[in-house]
């Protein structure tokens, strides 16, 4: 480094001797822009360098967003059965004036609805366990024992070729028990409904047909 000297008459420059620190730091001394030197220390353990906190923060929130999906999926499923019950309900409520018991679960509803409300129309319960069905249109004891007329023995098999329903109820047969009902609305008089109980299977099969 050169640096000036001065007297009266006499202007000189000098050289300083160069630091070997300073060079030494200058050497070292890391040019790479600043964004790049902003790095985080890395431990390595057994080989495997430890996952990082983004890692780990994303895996709570996938299982969270998993919980979720599953949540409202199974939510989804399950209005959409309370509502087609509440509907097959009270549709025999309102058309028949019969009331479903609690302990009756539907599995199986099919329907042929018209602009007029005419067609077929199909509705399978199964009884819980320990079911309580005295006195109601469903009571068993009440239930009657005779063979199906001919008319009865058409509308089951119509029903049948027309849904082919999964739980499907082979007539004739033996030891069915049957009842039916009248329509409550005096506009609709020929309009049908029969009601099967099939011990073997333990369930009820209701028939309608709407004219």
């Amino acid at each position: 480094m050169w640096g000036p000297m001065r007297g009266p008459d006499l202007h000189l420059m000098w050289e300083e001797p160069p630091n070997p620190s300073l060079q030494l730091d200058r050497k070292n001394r890391d040019t790479r822009p600043r964004q790049e030197r902003q790095c985080c220390t890395v431990t390595i353990v057994n080989g495997k360098s430890p996952p990082s906190a983004t890692s780990k923060s994303r895996t709570p929130r996938i299982v969270v967003i998993g919980m979720a999906m599953l949540l409202f999926i199974s939510l989804s499923g399950f209005g959409v059965h309370l509502f087609r019950y509440n509907l097959a309900v009270q549709g025999l409520e309102d058309s028949w004036g019969i009331t479903v018991p609690e302990d009756l679960v539907l599995i199986e509803r099919h329907s042929q609805d018209s602009w007029h409300g005419d067609g077929y129309r199909l509705k399978i319960f199964s009884p819980a366990e320990g079911a309580i069905l005295k006195d109601s249109f469903f009571d068993i004891n009440r239930m009657s024992d005779a063979e199906l007329s001919v008319d009865e023995l058409e509308l089951v098999r119509a029903v049948n070729d027309l849904f082919s329903p999964k739980n499907s109820l082979t007539v004739p047969r033996e030891n069915l028990k049957k009842n039916s009902a009248t329509p409550k609305q005096d506009e609709r008089p020929l309009d049908t409904l029969l009601c099967l109980y099939d011990g073997v299977s333990n369930k009820f099969y209701i028939y309608e047909k709407r004219v």
